[in-house]
């Protein structure tokens, strides 16, 4: 059987493997305006110093290791978004959601990028509440290596 076209919401039978069609705009975000628009918002955020930690040591301890004091952290921030591009987004299609409880349920954008600031590459998990910045964390990123 040759499939040319498929209505969406028609259920597909593919040697007894049923396939659903799930919504498609839901599995394309975030779209690259949508993330234009969370980049401006975060920078919207920073600049009225609406800026929560969701684990602050963490958050210090990195810090650290990426050579900069928790009390630079609006100017920091104002600077690695100026350098982050929508392109540079890593995060799942669509967003995961927290399970951390002051942001559970919301969209968290995860965007990875060569920084210039940090001269290294960097990593930078956020989510936007309302006018809020809520910094998930902000590191130098890992590489992983899988077990032989």
């Amino acid at each position: 059987m040759v499939l040319t076209s498929v209505p969406i919401g028609t259920i597909i039978d593919l040697d007894g493997i049923n396939w659903y069609p799930r919504n498609w705009r839901e599995m394309d975000r975030p779209s690259f305006r949508e993330l234009d628009l969370k980049l401006s918002q975060a920078k919207d955020s920073v600049s009225q110093n609406k800026i929560l930690t969701i684990n602050l040591a963490a958050l210090a301890s990195d810090a650290f290791d990426l050579g900069y004091l928790i009390s630079e952290l609006t100017d920091i921030l104002s600077e690695i978004l100026d350098e982050i591009r929508p392109k540079d987004y890593v995060g799942r299609r669509p967003p995961e959601k927290s399970y951390e409880d002051q942001i559970k349920d919301l969209d968290l954008f995860a965007f990875r990028w060569n920084s210039a600031r940090f001269g290294c590459e960097a990593y930078f998990k956020f989510v936007i509440n309302g006018d809020i910045l809520y910094i998930v964390s902000l590191h130098q990123h890992k590489t992983v290596r899988r077990g032989r």
